[in-house]
């Protein structure tokens, strides 16, 4: 199954039958034109804009628990709905009850970012080849080797985001060495982003950190409490959380890609207040790539079995399960690339 993604001010989707029926009008010759999809193909939606969603349609997507994720034309990620077949009061309970122990709470954000730093240095590793020199290739594979190892002696959450600060910092650095020149990335920059490669990168975690509460939501957890980020007010600190391995092994390979291969182009973004934003057709284009990328198959690191990024991410989700029952012990293994 796969993403739907609607967007366009002139289109209505209705429900027919069993199948989603896409309509929009046709700017040359005003005819209708219809398409149609089973239910049966779609396990989510995405929708840009302010196109029609027939109230029929939005039913029976809450009865199957198939999430829609709703998005700004410029991309902005302004919500989710999902259904509400929720019969995990005792899940949430004890996911409440988890997170007032402080030591179980560290020793899930260590696994959280020894998995992050581990793919950080992997990405390097993959994307770095002949753009430094060899000496400066080990130095920063070594550097970030050195902080994978002090996550293990960490005591406090103070000193494990430190070290997940200072890899950070080495990782972005040597990251900018893999950029084309035209789009040139000095530093991550999250808000506002003013340049292209932060802006995709910005756009990318939006877009997976939805598809991650989605989840989240469907296994009976709360998205607001978690382990590494706080739980204030409107924050989704849980779905936050498991994107943490997926920031460097799927957005920032994805960024790349799409830059590196041409496949985006400055004339696929617009600018509104120095920000750039992708274009109805670069949105086409994005999420044409994510979806392959998020469904291409690879084999797995720890079992050797065939995954894809999908697979993965619900693989995290069942393993905070697990840890919630007693199931697994210390150290967690979260997905890390191979």
């Amino acid at each position: 199954m796969a993403s739907l993604v609607i967007s366009g001010d002139g289109v209505s989707i209705a429900l027919s039958g069993q199948h989603i029926v896409i309509s929009h009008r046709e700017k040359t010759d005003g005819k209708v034109a219809e398409k149609n999809i089973p239910l049966l193909a779609v396990d989510r939606i995405a929708i840009y804009g302010t196109p029609h969603l027939s109230m029929a349609l939005l039913h029976e997507l809450l009865r199957r628990n198939i999430p829609i994720l709703f998005f700004t034309r410029s991309g902005e990620c302004t919500g989710h709905a999902y259904g509400t077949h929720d019969r995990n009061t005792a899940r949430r309970l004890s996911q409440y009850a988890f997170s007032t122990d402080s030591q179980r709470n560290l020793e899930v954000a260590i696994s959280l970012i020894e998995a992050k730093i581990w793919n950080q240095r992997r990405v390097l590793q993959k994307v770095l080849n002949s753009r430094v020199t060899p000496s400066t290739r080990r130095e920063i594979l070594s550097s970030l080797s050195n902080l994978l190892h002090q996550t293990k002696k960490c005591h406090t959450a103070e000193s494990l985001r430190g070290i997940e600060g200072s890899a950070a910092k080495s990782y972005f650095s040597a990251l900018s060495y893999a950029f084309p020149t035209e789009f040139p990335f000095l530093h991550r920059v999250r808000r506002p982003a003013k340049d292209i490669p932060n802006a995709l990168m910005s756009l990318t975690y939006s877009v997976i950190s939805k598809e991650i509460s989605g989840l989240v939501l469907l296994h009976g957890l709360d998205p607001g409490v978690g382990v590494l980020h706080g739980s204030a007010r409107g924050i989704p600190a849980l779905p936050l959380d498991l994107l943490e391995p997926f920031r460097p092994a799927f957005c920032d390979l994805l960024t790349l890609a799409l830059l590196n291969r041409k496949q985006l182009s400055a004339h696929h973004f617009i600018y509104k207040n120095d920000t750039p934003y992708l274009s109805n057709n670069g949105w086409k284009i994005f999420m044409t790539a994510y979806e392959k990328r998020m469904t291409t198959p690879f084999r797995s690191y720890r079992d050797q079995q065939m995954t894809c990024i999908r697979t993965e991410i619900e693989r995290q989700v069942f393993l905070i399960l697990k840890i919630l029952d007693g199931e697994s012990t210390f150290p967690y293994h979260f997905f890390q690339m191979g």
